[in-house]
Formats: C-alpha cells, structure tokens, sequence
C-alpha cells in the first residue's frame, strides 16, 4: 500500500507539473509558441510487477526531460498504475484512447499487452511495447512497436555459451508455466541439442510456488551439470536459492529477469556464478556516462538495464514525436525506416515489428554483473 501510495503521488505530482506548463500551444513569449506533445504510460507502479514497471518509469521519465531541453517541446507524461491486473490495464488503456488521447502510448508485460493491443490497433495510436517476450506479440500490428530482448534470440546464444564455452553437455530445467517459460525453454532446448547437448526431465512451476525442495531433488536425479531457472520475483528467487542448496556445484543459468538488483541482493553469495543474457550496452560510452550522471542526480542511484531500456525508449520515441509533429501515420514509419544509435547500440525495427539490439552473456562475479559475450 505504502509502495502504491509513493507511486501514485510521484505520477500525480509529474502530470500536474508537465500539464501546469504545457498545453497544446505553450506560449514562450510574446509570439512563440512551443511544441506540445503527450506520452500515456501503461504500466505497473506497485504490486508484484513493480520493480520492472517503475524502473522503465524511470528511464522514460528523465530521457523526456532531457528531450525537452534539446528539441525545445514539451513532453507530458501522462502515467497511469495498473497494478499488473490486465482488467485496470483496459481501463487506463480506454481511458488514454477515448479521453486523454495522447500521440503515443508506452506500455508492458506479457498479460497487459495481450489485453490492451486489440484496443490499440483499433484507436490509431502508436504505442511501444516493452518488457515482454512473448512470439510474434507484434507481429502483424499497425499501430504496436515491441521493445524487449527476444528469447528466441537470448536463448539460443545462451545454449551456444553453455555448451562451448562452459563444455556443459547435459542439463535440465525449472520453468515458470508461462510463455517466458515455455519459450525459453523451447529456444533453449532446440538450441542446446542441435549443438549436440541433452536435456533431461525437468519440471515447471506456477507463479505462486516458493518452495522448490521436491522438484530440484526429482531433477538431480538425472545429474544435470547446469540447470536452465525461468521466472520472477521471489519464486525465481528461492528455487536458485535451494538449487544452490541441494548441489552448489550446478551451473544455474537464465534470462533478463535475473538481472533485477533486489533479487541479486536478496540471493546475497547464492547469485555468485549464476549465468544469464540481456542487451548489450556500452557502458564506457561517453553517451552512457553522461545519462548515467544524469540519473544518478535525479535518483540518486546509477543506471540498471530496466532504466537504461527506458531511456533509449524515451529518445526514440521524443526523436520520432518531433519529427513527425506528433502524426501517428508518420511516427509508425519513422519508426520502421530508421536507424537508432543509442547507448544500447545501434536499434532498427525488423519486419516482425521488434526493436533490435545487441545482445551480451553476463556472468555474476563478485557481486558484479560481468559481460563475458556480446554480439
């Protein structure tokens, strides 16, 4: 309650500050007027997806303060918390298409994106989806740009890790009964035998399990040398955890959803060596560096991937609302068409409708994510 109450104040607080200054036609001075231009986001701010939500809230919230200052415009954010529950989710979505009507829409997660996109493509607003993985979620859509690492690529060069630079040849899984699940596991598995390896029996979990004790000794059986671990939060959290307790000698790998700052904290030694994929970025850049100052000032702490993966929205989509005067038709192209350098590499839109990125193998050592491989 205390976490929705923070969030709900910071977002109230953003609009009424962004709205007080910017109206369609802001007037500078006698005969100027400044470029207005508005940003509805989708996303959950408290609850059980939080962490992902708010820290992308972040990195889109200072990199439309920074694009204001270089483009001369105004950007509103009009932010909106719908707690991970798909029905809020719809609401603010209606609320954003048939009152607010903002040029473009930026939202997230697997469960709200599959409720709210059938709306979306209906309305003719662009919108950015992010922190989903899920096939082809854009695939085919008008007015939908998804802005996330693909297991179908994060997976397969993981295999390609595990296999030929770890020489681990036999593993298994512990999976959530998901899509993130199934598809990691599936891109995973397909990859890791084509190259030769074996996967043996593993298990899958629901959301809502924390204790794993059973299902890692069922697996162990099969003396797995590593074992693939998909999911979120606390779940994710306690099954390395009592992996680690019954072999600590197992390989554990995974995807992005390793890489949150609470979950490493809260694993403590236990996330020593564990082994996982993300997008690539350039942290020694000049370009990083700088945002990271800059975040750094407004937060109060360094920059993770979750608020870099923001920023790089944010410049995109303020490049692409100033370009094109806000015109949907216009963003959508412009979008498609070009070329993005930013700090997480070059971005371009493949004909799949998903943002592409370089992608990097880390590996957790002394309480530091290490990049071992990128492309």
């Amino acid at each position: 309650m205390k976490s929705h109450f923070w969030w709900s104040a910071i977002v109230l607080c953003c609009t009424i500050t962004l709205f007080s200054c910017s109206n369609k036609t802001s007037k500078q001075g006698a005969g100027s007027q400044t470029e207005h231009y508005s940003i509805g986001v989708n996303l959950p701010l408290s609850g059980n997806a939080a962490y992902f939500g708010s820290e992308l809230y972040k990195g889109l919230a200072l990199s439309f303060a920074e694009a204001e200052k270089q483009y001369g415009c105004r950007f509103e954010i009009l932010a909106e918390d719908n707690r991970f529950l798909p029905q809020e989710a719809v609401g603010i979505a209606k609320k954003f298409i048939h009152i607010a009507k903002p040029n473009v829409i930026v939202s997230g997660y697997s469960n709200v994106l599959q409720a709210t996109i059938p709306l979306v493509e209906e309305s003719g607003i662009p919108m950015i989806a992010s922190l989903s993985s899920v096939a082809d979620i854009a695939k085919n859509k008008q007015w939908v740009i998804r802005d996330f690492s693909l297991e179908s690529q994060l997976m397969p060069m993981l295999a390609e890790y595990v296999f030929h630079m770890a020489n681990l040849k036999t593993g298994s899984f512990l999976v959530v009964n998901d899509d993130f699940g199934q598809d990691s596991r599936n891109y995973f598995t397909q990859a890791f035998e084509t190259l030769g390896g074996h996967i043996t029996e593993g298990a899958v979990y629901s959301e809502d399990d924390l204790d794993f004790r059973n299902l890692v000794q069922k697996i162990l059986v099969n003396k797995p040398q590593f074992m693939l671990v998909i999911g979120r939060g606390a779940g994710m959290a306690n099954a390395i955890r009592q992996i680690r307790e019954a072999d600590p000698n197992v390989l554990i790998c995974g995807s992005s959803s390793f890489d949150n700052d609470k979950i490493m904290a809260s694993l403590g030694h236990d996330a020593e060596n564990l082994v996982f994929t993300n997008f690539h970025c350039n942290t020694s850049s000049q370009a990083y560096l700088s945002a990271n100052n800059l975040f750094t000032e407004r937060y109060q702490q360094g920059m993770n991937w979750v608020n870099v993966l923001g920023y790089t929205i944010g410049e995109y989509t303020a490049e692409a609302l100033v370009k094109c005067k806000g015109d949907g038709n216009k963003i959508m192209d412009y979008l498609r068409s070009n070329e993005f350098n930013t700090i997480r590499g070059k971005l371009t839109v493949n004909w799949n409708n998903d943002m592409l990125s370089g992608l990097s193998v880390f590996i957790r050592e002394n309480a530091k994510n290490i990049e071992i491989v990128n492309n």
